[in-house]
């Protein structure tokens, strides 16, 4: 059964949620703008606007939702993470010697046509 939770409760959760909000804008700004000196992305990136944007956002869930605002927080990470670590399959070494062969192969077919 779920307590209803207080106003103090709430401010709680939404500050909690507000500085976690703004680690995580801070590190998203930190991203894109690497990203944008490496030239993949190039959009301008206010560093200002991303932590109060991101601050506001997870502070307003934290004032609705509670301590739902972990679990939003704790979601987010993961899926930085997960986009800056994507997982590596290692792929079958028979599958790694079958690719190799029909790449020489067809490149000596190409050379010798």
């Amino acid at each position: 059964m779920m307590q209803r939770l207080s106003l103090i409760d709430r401010l709680v959760c939404g500050v909690m949620g507000a500085v976690f909000g703004g680690l995580i804008g801070f590190a998203l700004a930190w991203l894109l703008g690497v990203y944008s000196i490496m030239w993949i992305a190039s959009v301008p990136v206010e560093i200002n606007h991303w932590i109060i944007g991101f601050a506001a956002i997870f502070g307003i869930i934290g004032v609705l939702f509670g301590p739902f605002v972990g679990s939003v927080v704790g979601t987010v990470i993961a899926a930085i993470y997960e986009s800056q670590n994507p997982p590596n399959p290692e792929m079958p070494t028979w599958l790694v010697v079958l690719l190799l062969i029909a790449v020489v192969g067809g490149a000596w077919w190409w050379v010798a046509k």
